[in-house]
């Protein structure tokens, strides 16, 4: 990605200079507005005149697309997540990158009004020919139309009611639809001339009777299956307009009754063991929290952590077994709940946050892992204090930020805390066995990180930054490999414990 951003913001610097006369002029726009009419939906987006052009907000018109949008105020860079395309949009610049490609535009965007704004009819024929859109610009109305999209099936939703549950999938248009069974309580919705990104709609997390989904795409269709964790006794699917949805009721009044009794069980006889597809893994601190500093050096906490955590992700790229994500890939300040909400929001099923270690007493040495639990120990009690210290700094400083942790989040925790320990064990066995230092076990302690998940999870104490031959271990990438391989072995060894297809 970063290399490819590069590419895209030097191709964009070779323009500005070459289009920097005719920008001068569009200092002065006139503020408008347009209409904005999708597959019927309809709504009035912030536009401008100028150079005798029409021109309309970026960002406006993007959202309006159902876009996730970022922007880079310094350098008035847009990035967009379309369709399934990773977009960038620079000021100043009739360069635009799709993905790994550059696309050129008849003239440039332009800052207006303190944002990004596109020409109109070249946005339009843009989408039309880059992102399998239908687009029309009516002038005289001021309105642009937009049809088609890469996707015409575009989220789901389930709602568990007491006599089975309803999964409501959005359309942009009537699809034609049928429904069958399989063996395993699979429940197998075909939709033809359908086009949908099958990893949005994978499940990762129980819901009511529901024990997974899965899509796939095919040349002229879709097939979205839903697997029951019990036999149900009738389904049936209805289309519906406005919006656009396609209703399945899957009725079974003796799965959703056992489901509610199950979630009224005693969070510590529950079980997590479903199906493990996605691990979120969390370099500790970053940014304007550096960690841990090294005595002898001015190598930080977040250095190591980071470098560790993109070694695990690796490792989990080289497989096709379990996907990973991580909370930061650069150096950037998180707080503790915005690392939770990352991973719930996720669907994550399990986690592991890696961190450094230290003492007053440069002979501690070695790896450590840790669950949440009150802390039994001074060293549970020391480690809670100094990893938790660094997020209530964060809140302090950071200006915009009303981040606080869920009140239940102790409930949370606690309901995955059998499962957590063994995560820990697990992880904390490959430890010993592939670094040359020290295991100080399994510990419990009250980590703020760890609280407000919806998953087992774990915080990995890697070796100690006060310790000079373990800090100067911390420093080599050669050792972040080994730690990173030891954290991966024992997640895949709790993956094939817990997971019944792993």
């Amino acid at each position: 990605m970063l290399k490819r951003r590069t590419i895209f913001r030097a191709a964009s610097q070779l323009v500005a200079a070459a289009i920097l006369a005719v920008v001068l002029t569009a200092s002065v726009a006139e503020a408008r507005s347009i209409d904005v009419e999708i597959n019927g939906e309809k709504a009035r987006l912030k536009a401008y005149r100028s150079r005798d052009l029409d021109y309309v907000s970026l960002e406006s018109l993007l959202r309006f697309l159902g876009a996730s949008v970022a922007i880079e105020r310094r350098t008035m860079t847009l990035h967009a997540e379309l369709d399934g395309y990773h977009w960038q949009f620079w000021a100043n610049s009739g360069m635009v990158g799709k993905d790994d490609d550059v696309l050129v535009l008849g003239d440039p965007i332009l800052e207006l009004g303190g944002e990004l704004a596109a020409p109109t009819i070249e946005i339009g024929a843009l989408l039309s020919r880059a992102a399998d859109r239908r687009v029309e610009w009516l002038p005289e109305e001021q309105t642009l139309i937009i049809g088609g999209g890469r996707f015409n099936i575009t989220g789901y939703g389930i709602e568990v009611r007491d006599n089975g549950i309803l999964l409501e999938f959005g359309l942009t248009e009537r699809l034609p639809h049928e429904l069958g069974h399989s063996e395993g309580n699979w429940i197998n919705l075909t939709l033809h001339n359908a086009r949908l990104d099958p990893e949005k709609f994978r499940l990762r997390r129980r819901q009511g009777p529901v024990r997974e989904m899965r899509a796939y795409q095919f040349d002229q269709s879709a097939q979205i299956s839903i697997r029951m964790y019990r036999p149900f006794e009738r389904y049936f699917a209805t289309l519906d307009e406005d919006p656009t949805r396609l209703s399945l009721l899957i009725q079974d009044e003796r799965a959703a009754t056992r489901a509610a009794a199950e979630a009224a069980e005693p969070p510590e006889t529950r079980r997590a063991d479903g199906p493990i597809d996605l691990v979120v893994i969390d370099p500790g601190h970053g940014g304007d929290d550096p960690g841990t500093i090294g005595r002898r050096s001015d190598w930080a906490e977040k250095h190591a952590t980071l470098s560790i955590a993109e070694f695990t992700l690796a490792y989990f790229e080289s497989e096709d077994e379990c996907r990973a994500l991580l909370t930061r890939r650069d150096d950037e300040l998180l707080s503790l709940s915005e690392r939770a909400r990352i991973a719930n929001e996720a669907g994550a099923d399990l986690f592991v946050s890696i961190h450094v270690n230290t003492s007053p007493d440069p002979n501690d040495a070695g790896s450590q892992t840790f669950f949440w639990a009150p802390a039994a120990n001074d060293d549970g009690l020391a480690v809670a204090s100094r990893e938790n210290a660094s997020d209530i700094a964060y809140r302090t400083v950071a200006s915009d930020s009303d981040e606080a942790l869920p009140t239940d989040v102790f409930g949370r925790a606690a309901e995955y805390q059998q499962f957590s320990t063994e995560l820990a064990q697990l992880i904390q066995a490959e430890l010993e066995e592939e670094l040359d230092i020290p295991s100080r076990g399994v510990d419990q302690a009250e980590l703020d990180v760890l609280a407000g998940l919806d998953m087992p999870a774990v915080v990995v104490e890697c070796a100690f930054m006060s310790n000079p031959k373990e800090e100067n271990l911390l420093r080599r990438e050669s050792f972040h490999r080994r730690v990173a391989a030891a954290i991966y072995r024992g997640i895949m060894e709790y993956k094939r414990r817990y997971d019944p297809g792993g």
